[in-house]
């Protein structure tokens, strides 16, 4: 019976207990989309099933029992009408392992009725468990039962000695009776104390022991063969109980080490199918766990098809990194939202295209700002190209070079050239409309542009008279670069020579003239304006229309060669006159001295701030030695080598090089200004 009932509960799990059977896909499986990003269609092999099957498993047999008692008398046998339990059990794991699962979409009834939680199906191991509980209990059945028939064999065999033993007795008194009948017949006939009588009562009493005797023996060999014929029906099925726990216990290791088997072909298959990306580690997960492997055969699946992806996504992550092209933004993103790169892959690669365009504008606004086309930049900080911390370095530099050709006064030329007025007009409105100008660089532009186009100062008009070596005057639309001048040598306090180094002409046209007059001794036409020596102040101060108020009365140095002598005074400002008149623009600067003397007046150009006033003057106007010493010693001095890449030796030494690091340490000009001078004045 139970092999049959074996049989049905195997063959309802997939199979019989004699014979496998092809599994169907399993329900897991069914419900489960692969993940196709990497592998393309690939399917799960169809011989992976769902559900443990059973096949080629030799299922125990119950006790066969055992038969005690003689003469027919049948005790019993030990049957399986005891397994109730399991029969009624396998029969519920049958039934409901026919049925397929409920869909777990939640339904609406209008039933008021309570429904009962289903009750749970044994496994396969807990039934054959369970079955080998019911052997136990069957053995003691069978023993208790034997014992019952044991004590009542024992008990007919006593109740059947106590007959005989009675009859026995029974019939000594009738033989007594008997006997004492014919005694009283023989006394009668005076034949008392032949000794008839005493032999037949001998007789009767030993017939009586004989029979209790018979009675007794037939009783112990009754017992002794109950307990005998017991024993052997115990012995017999605790044999049979034995036997049939072995089995089971074969049959459960047997579907045990099957089990583990599939197990280990589910593994591999699975492994395989990790190895070529069908699925995900989740969706790993999920079959592993439902087809019962072992933790550590789910992490090894699990693993593998982390190691896949991760691999795939660095193949990815590599080929994104190498595009340049403007639509790898794009191809970013949805390499990312379909989990061909991580997260962090997609930041550091979005980092380094940003990276990547912002070194490609950077480069364009350090070769040329001017050449930029500020919108293009706009548009790709609107897209995500660059940061917002690139995009204002971007501006930040562009407006450095515009702060730098400010200075220099290069922005309006070209090829060193100037342009002409309309074309620089142009220049200046296309330079103001962008956003990305500051409103400080606008305005600084727009002097530029009025001082060059409209001002055109930082100069003096046409027939302004230079002394020259000789002590001489000479117009200075009549000196050339090289010619020796007179100028003021403020290292040794004493006037000096020194050969003109540039001469910047600015052509013939109407400007604006601030005419200044010293006691009437000395007067300079300056165009826009002009540096003078303030002998007050111990400094040259540039003097323009705007603040030549501030300083008449104040003192300026002259030179005046007469009879071949140097006279030196100070001389007063006195007053002033602005006017317009059409002349020609002249600025000369002279080697290691920047000065030179205008119209008897000693002066500067006011085109190079930062090349004059660096060290302090005594009373004498030579340097302050000890205040030039701690300059020197806190600023340090530049070699030669710092600027070769931007001038020649002597050009180095003209325009005092060496103290020009005391002159940006002290905030007077900068390496940017410095520069701009070089672009102006040497290599234009």
């Amino acid at each position: 019976m139970v092999n049959n009932k074996l049989n049905t509960y195997a063959a309802n799990m997939g199979t019989t207990s004699s014979k496998k059977t092809t599994s169907k896909l399993p329900q897991l499986l069914q419900n489960t989309q692969p993940n196709l990003s990497y592998a393309g269609n690939m399917k799960l092999p169809t011989n992976i099933p769902t559900n443990p099957v059973v096949g080629n498993l030799k299922t125990p047999s119950l006790l066969n029992g055992a038969v005690i008692g003689t003469g027919g008398g049948s005790v019993g046998k030990v049957t399986n009408n005891n397994m109730s339990y399991a029969s009624n059990l396998l029969k519920n794991q049958l039934s409901s392992a026919t049925k397929a699962p409920a869909a777990s979409v939640p339904t609406q009834t209008t039933s008021t009725q309570e429904q009962k939680p289903a009750e749970k199906i044994d496994s396969y191991e807990e039934f054959l468990e369970k079955q080998k509980d019911t052997y136990k209990e069957t053995l003691d059945k069978t023993n208790q039962l034997i014992e019952e028939q044991k004590q009542a064999a024992i008990q007919n065999a006593e109740t059947a000695r106590q007959r005989s033993v009675a009859d026995a007795r029974s019939s000594y008194e009738q033989n007594k009776a008997t006997y004492g009948a014919n005694a009283e017949a023989l006394a009668s006939m005076g034949l008392s104390g032949s000794g008839y009588s005493d032999y037949v009562n001998s007789q009767a009493y030993a017939q009586q022991r004989a029979d209790t005797q018979n009675a007794n023996a037939v009783a112990e060999v009754a017992r002794m063969t109950a307990e005998s014929e017991a024993s052997q029906g115990k012995l017999s099925a605790e044999m049979s109980y034995a036997d049939s726990v072995a089995q089971t216990d074969a049959t459960l290791a047997q579907y045990k080490q099957q089990q583990a088997d599939k197990k280990d072909s589910y593994y591999v298959n699975l492994l395989d199918l990790a190895n070529k990306g069908a699925y995900s580690a989740e969706q790993l997960q999920q079959l592993a766990t439902g087809y019962g492997l072992n933790a550590t055969q789910i992490k090894s699946l699990t693993d593998a098809a982390t190691t896949y992806t991760t691999n795939k996504q660095n193949e990815k992550y590599n080929q994104l990194l190498n595009s340049s092209d403007t639509s790898g933004f794009d191809a970013l993103k949805s390499a990312r939202d379909n989990g061909e790169i991580t997260a962090k892959q997609y930041t550091d690669l979005v980092t380094s295209y940003q990276s990547y365009y912002y070194d490609l504008y950077s480069q364009s606004v350090d070769a040329d700002f001017t050449m930029v086309n500020t919108s293009d930049i706009d548009s790709a900080y609107s897209k995500g190209y660059i940061t917002k911390a690139q995009y204002d370095k971007l501006k930040d530099k562009y407006n450095s070079g515009v702060v730098s050709a400010i200075t220099a006064a290069s922005i309006f030329y070209a090829n060193g050239n100037q342009l002409d007025e309309k074309t620089a007009q142009a220049a200046l409105d296309e330079l103001k409309n962008t956003s990305w100008l500051t409103d400080e660089n606008k305005s600084k532009l727009q002097s530029l542009f009025d001082s060059t186009y409209n001002d055109d100062g930082g100069c003096f008009a046409k027939g302004t008279m230079i002394t020259v070596a000789d002590g001489s005057q000479v117009a200075v639309e009549n000196l050339k670069v090289g010619d020796a001048v007179l100028v003021f040598n403020h290292s040794t306090g004493a006037v000096d020579i020194s050969p003109i180094s540039f001469i910047f002409y600015d052509g013939q046209k109407e400007y604006d003239v601030l005419k200044l007059n010293f006691d009437g001794a000395a007067s300079v036409e300056v165009l826009y304006a002009h540096g003078f020596f303030d002998t007050g102040l111990r400094k040259y101060v540039l003097i323009d229309p705007e603040n030549v108020k501030e300083f008449i009365g104040h003192k300026f140095y002259r030179v005046v060669c007469e009879n071949g002598a140097y006279r030196k005074e100070a001389v007063t400002l006195t007053d002033f006159e602005l006017y317009r008149k059409e002349t020609e623009c002249y600025s000369v600067l002279t080697a290691g001295h920047i000065n030179n003397i205008v119209n008897g007046m000693l002066a500067v150009t006011d085109d190079i701030k930062g090349l004059y006033n660096v060290f302090e003057l005594d009373s004498d106007y030579k340097y302050d030695e000890a205040q030039m010493a701690a300059d020197i010693e806190k600023y340090g001095l530049f070699t030669y080598d710092d600027w070769r890449d931007y001038a020649t030796e002597e050009q180095f030494d003209a325009f005092n090089g060496a103290c020009l690091k005391v002159a940006i340490g002290k905030g007077l000009v900068t390496v940017e200004e410095i520069v701009g001078y070089i672009n102006r004045f040497l290599q234009s």
